[in-house]
């Protein structure tokens, strides 16, 4: 069981961009506006992403053997085929943290959140009508 507090993520840097122009022209007039969220993002897909802990962290692998393709069941006709055996493969260590408690994978402790990591922009118009 983990301590509180322990999982931390790295720090997040975004950058939100907004322009807005007013135009005026036969007695109406409308406002336009460009807002671009997560800029960082447009200018380097490696820039702007928010990580957050991953869920699912795989330290073991298990899978069954195949057979070799020249010869599928070595022991037929005269012993029966046994299926495969199973392998497990152990993909990463565990990384202790200094304070009692803190515990990690070696292997991708954070995911990117999806939208949140995503830079998006959004066109907006208003319009009025006399004074």
């Amino acid at each position: 069981i983990l301590a509180r507090n322990t999982c931390e993520t790295p720090w997040s840097h975004r950058l939100d961009l907004r322009l807005s122009q007013t135009v005026e022209a036969l007695g109406v007039s409308a406002d336009v506006t460009l807002d671009m969220m997560n800029v960082l993002n447009f200018l380097d897909p490696s820039w702007g992403l928010v990580q957050v802990s991953n869920p699912v962290v795989r330290i073991w692998r298990a899978h069954r053997s195949r057979p070799s393709p020249d010869n599928p069941c070595p022991g037929w006709p005269v012993e029966p085929c046994a299926p495969n055996p199973l392998e497990v493969y152990y993909l990463g260590g565990i990384r202790r943290g200094r304070e009692p408690g803190v515990i990690g994978t070696a292997l991708r402790p954070w995911a990117p959140e999806v939208p949140s990591s995503q830079w998006r922009v959004q066109l907006g118009l208003r319009m009025r009508m006399g004074r």
